[in-house]
């Protein structure tokens, strides 16, 4: 397998509507930053992978036949991936594919939504939107949604011991980072009283539990070591990748999983072994220096600690209370604010999060930038309903 590298990557600032844009233009804008970052033109790239959490987020169907258009993209190759939060992941994962299997030496990777667009009356708004990505023979008739992801927090608070006050603390955490980041959507200061105050959306989950929605696109472009060499002093390697899939029916995943509980995500667990082995990570809590993971909804990102093995089984609760993924602990995870403070790029949260990964490696993340810079970073993604899709990457600088 040939070694790949992350040589460009877009840097857009996240808001909840972009009524200036277009879909259309939000991809163009992403893609063309991405191209120009790693010195090159539209002309230069092979191929294109295109992402999208739910084509109707965006009132266009076949959406990758029209991004290929507003890339000015012709007669090239351009793959459409589709699987709400997981759909940025398996784009990712497919490009890595290609340029380490030598079939071509620079891509594309594109992908997001504007969610905006799902406010209309006539879709019935986002919410609905979500849910209709569910089952449709046994999940959607129930209107779940939202509320299956209630019964997982639930389960981990019943199992673990873990509190509404620890969930609480990443939401402060996060917009407390967001602060320091200029391309942030939700930048302030809250406080736990705050998070435990604000209204309740199906229990335990609340407001200021969960995760932004954003008019956002993001890209990256990946390089074999030999072009990598030619465009950057300071490409950044892609040193391990996980990919996972799990079944779709969230109250299927105890059958299918002999053994876990209904608080386990143990999709992101199957990743995170392959991406581990991979790169040779033994001990990710002190060989990882900075990581962007999951976090829809605050219990997620604690969750995810588990699940990467930042720390023991029923223990995300404990380290964010140390205060270990801090921006000044032992491993900062989202930094920049994630999905809750920075901006939610649904489709194309894995490129958002890689380039965020990406900036903390080359030392350019400004006020929010990790010190000393890491020199290993991870990006985890987890989506499709029922948390059925996880795909890990591990990079490193140098």
């Amino acid at each position: 397998m040939n070694r790949v590298a992350v040589v460009g990557i877009s840097d857009m600032r996240a808001a909840r509507r972009r009524d200036d844009a277009t879909f259309f233009q939000l991809a163009y804008d992403a893609a063309k930053e991405a191209v120009e970052d790693a010195r090159l033109t539209k002309e230069d790239i092979k191929y294109c992978f295109f992402s999208t959490a739910n084509e109707n987020f965006n009132r266009q169907p076949l959406m990758g036949i029209y991004i290929a258009e507003a890339l000015g993209w012709s007669q090239k190759p351009l793959f459409e991936f589709t699987n709400a939060g997981g759909a940025s992941g398996s784009a990712l994962s497919a490009a890595y594919n290609y340029v380490a299997s030598g079939q071509t030496d620079l891509v594309l990777v594109v992908g997001g939504d504007k969610i905006s667009d799902a406010d209309a009356p006539d879709l019935n708004g986002f919410q609905n939107l979500i849910v209709y990505g569910n089952d449709c023979l046994f999940e959607v008739p129930f209107g779940t949604g939202l509320g299956q992801f209630a019964l997982l927090c639930q389960a981990y608070m019943s199992i673990y011991g873990i509190t509404e006050e620890q969930a609480a603390k990443v939401s402060v955490k996060n917009h407390g980072n967001a602060l320091l980041n200029p391309n942030a959507q939700s930048p302030k200061k809250i406080s736990v009283e705050d998070v435990l105050n604000s209204k309740v959306l199906a229990w335990p989950i609340k407001f200021l539990d969960c995760s932004l929605v954003s008019d956002i696109f993001a890209a990256v472009v990946f390089a074999s070591e030999e072009r990598a060499k030619e465009l950057r002093e300071d490409p950044i390697w892609i040193k391990g990748v996980g990919h996972a899939n799990d079944v779709g029916k969230f109250g299927w995943r105890e059958v299918m999983n002999p053994g876990m509980n209904f608080g386990q995500a143990p999709v992101m667990r199957a990743a995170a072994k392959d991406a581990y082995r991979m790169a040779g990570i033994t001990d990710p809590l002190n060989q990882i220096c900075v990581a962007q993971v999951q976090d829809g909804f605050t219990w997620l990102e604690l969750l995810t600690y588990e699940m990467l093995s930042f720390c023991g089984e029923g223990e995300g609760g404990k380290l964010i209370d140390e205060g270990a993924t801090e921006i000044g602990g032992t491993l900062p995870v989202n930094p920049g604010g994630g999905c809750i403070g920075h901006g939610h790029a649904y489709g194309g949260i894995g490129m958002f999060d890689m380039a965020e990964v990406v900036k903390q490696l080359r030392g350019e993340a400004g006020g929010y930038q990790v010190e000393p810079a890491p020199t290993t970073g991870l990006v985890e993604t987890m989506g499709g309903s029922g948390m059925c899709v996880s795909t890990v990457f591990i990079l490193e600088r140098g």
